[in-house]
């Protein structure tokens, strides 16, 4: 796992904080960041979402 983290670059990592924390909490630390930031944040959200999404189905055909 460590190893795989390691990879991420910081955008993907925050993605994935960002949904690990919750809506409520990742509301409040949006409220902080740039239109861009949010922006680019929330395209690195969906390609995670996406990314597990494709992993779950794969894993389905098994």
């Amino acid at each position: 796992m460590v190893n795989q983290l390691s990879r991420l670059k910081g955008k993907q990592k925050a993605a994935i904080l960002m949904i690990a924390l919750g809506s409520d909490v990742s509301a409040e630390i949006f409220k902080h960041l740039t239109e861009q930031e949010i922006e680019d944040l929330t395209l690195e959200i969906s390609n995670a979402r996406k990314k597990k999404r494709q992993r779950c189905q794969k894993s389905r055909r098994r």
